[in-house]
């Protein structure tokens, strides 16, 4: 390796710079779309999580009227 060859320390400390920048905005796109896949996937389990807790809370045994449990 000749002297022309070798890099500098000022311009690995910028190709490192960019580097990181553009990690950074790659991840911060991608985490706004994260967090809102996660927010409708938990509003979709609590939904769901409450129908189907409503219909097995109106099941009835049969024979077990209010009227007949006096």
């Amino acid at each position: 390796m000749s002297k022309e060859d070798k890099i500098s320390r000022d311009e690995l400390v910028a190709n490192l710079e960019q580097f990181q920048d553009d990690l950074k905005e790659s991840i911060s796109s991608k985490s706004t779309q994260l967090k809102a896949l996660i927010g409708g996937a938990s509003s979709l389990a609590m939904i769901s999580s409450f129908f189907l807790g409503r219909k097995s809370g109106k099941k009835t045994k049969p024979g077990s009227n209010s009227e007949t449990a006096e």
